[in-house]
């Protein structure tokens, strides 16, 4: 099972703190790589696009986490869609977000979905309390 995660959904979920986003983004990312490591989990986290012109997604690793940036003016959500579009195996893939509108698309492509709060379930053994809380 790979897991993608809408990030920003999470992030501005979880945000209490008054670091910068920048912050917040490594603190969630670093949080995330840990447990994804622990649980031997394929995640992906896809944030919006920060830069309106960038041409292409922008990929990258962060040690067991993929990271990817979306292009343009492309939503995580879009991005997310369009992986889902293009795997052959889309029910293999968990979609991480408490958006409505993404889940309803994801699941209606095939995919699984879970709600943040099951994200937490999953990754945390239903202990809400973690260094994510923090972010």
């Amino acid at each position: 099972m790979q897991y993608w995660i809408d990030g920003y959904n999470l992030l501005f979920r979880l945000s209490k703190s008054k670091r910068s986003l920048e912050e917040k983004r490594r603190h969630l990312i670093s949080e995330i790589n840990k447990q994804a490591k622990e649980l031997r989990l394929e995640v992906t986290i896809v944030f919006d696009a920060s830069d309106p012109t960038q041409i292409h997604d922008r990929r990258s690793h962060f040690d067991s986490l993929e990271l990817i940036y979306t292009r343009g003016h492309i939503t995580a959500d879009e991005a997310i869609l369009e992986a889902l579009e293009h795997n052959n195996k889309p029910s293999l893939i968990c979609v991480v977000s408490s958006d409505k509108e993404l889940t309803a698309k994801a699941r209606a492509l095939s995919a699984q979905t879970l709600s943040l709060n099951g994200f937490f379930y999953v990754f945390y053994k239903g202990n809400e309390k973690t260094h994510l809380e923090t972010v």
